[in-house]
């Protein structure tokens, strides 16, 4: 197992933390110097493979949820 964890799976990782910790893909991908659909894209990957998803996700509009 350990062999399998390559550069890809602790970038992974990080986004994800990242994500989970600010709860913004947008403010995370600033926060990590990326641009947000490099974060997006991170976090969609490892959901394709199992098919389950990480993330409830919502659009915010000025703050709000919508």
């Amino acid at each position: 197992m350990i062999e399998e964890m390559g550069g890809d799976f602790f970038q992974w990782l990080r986004g994800f933390y990242y994500v989970t910790k600010i709860k913004s893909v947008s403010l995370a991908a600033a926060e990590m110097g990326r641009n947000q659909p490099a974060i997006s894209h991170q976090i969609k990957s490892p959901e394709k493979e199992p098919g389950v998803t990480l993330f409830d996700r919502t659009k915010r509009l000025n703050g709000t949820n919508a």
